[in-house]
């Protein structure tokens, strides 16, 4: 499992990384200690979870550390990629965390003074609700070729538009509904 640690506190970060080595082995892990970094690595890169601060200093390791900047990168990934589960690990108070939970639909959030076990025992729920994601990725890949919008046939206007559509739509977890005169091609 490739797992994204957004981290901008080295103590932290090796607490966190212990516990996954210790406990949960065998997980690609890829620190980031700023928002833009971790922005241009889920740019790029696939991760399967993404466990992260949000009072994380936005270019400069070593510079203002910005909640804002957290909450503007749990915003991104929803909007960008809502495929990628997500844990925070903050100090920050409840509301927050509350405010995380229910905006941004976190996993969980994780008080960075939780004991070691209880880390461990909420990161390890963490990754098994992490892989059916993942399952659902390969299996979205694999239909792609034969599923995709490429494969609809026709260039007219409506056509477009309906592969326009698909499109905007595919990637949300929304239901639709298709109507049309029995025989048009709805399926």
């Amino acid at each position: 499992m490739k797992i994204l640690i957004v981290e901008d506190s080295p103590l932290y970060y090796e607490r966190v990384r212990k516990i996954i080595d210790e406990h949960l082995p065998g997980h690609n892990v890829t620190h980031k200690n700023t928002i833009n970094s971790a922005r241009a690595h889920l740019d790029k890169k696939a991760v399967d979870v993404a466990l992260f601060d949000l009072g994380i200093p936005r270019e400069d390791p070593d510079g203002p550390v910005e909640l804002e900047g957290g909450l503007e990168l749990l915003a991104w990934l929803q909007e960008n990629r809502p495929d990628v589960p997500v844990v925070v690990l903050s100090g920050q108070g409840k509301r927050v965390a509350i405010d995380c939970v229910l905006r941004y639909r976190v996993l969980d959030y994780i008080f960075k003074d939780s004991p070691a076990e209880e880390i461990h025992a909420r990161l390890n729920i963490a990754f098994q609700s992490a892989r059916p994601h993942r399952r659902k990725k390969l299996v979205c890949k694999e239909n792609e070729a034969t599923y995709g919008v490429s494969n609809i046939i026709g260039q007219s206007g409506p056509i477009k538009e309906v592969k326009e559509r698909i499109l905007q739509v595919a990637p949300r977890q929304v239901n639709v509904l298709i109507q049309g005169p029995s025989g048009t091609g709805k399926e």
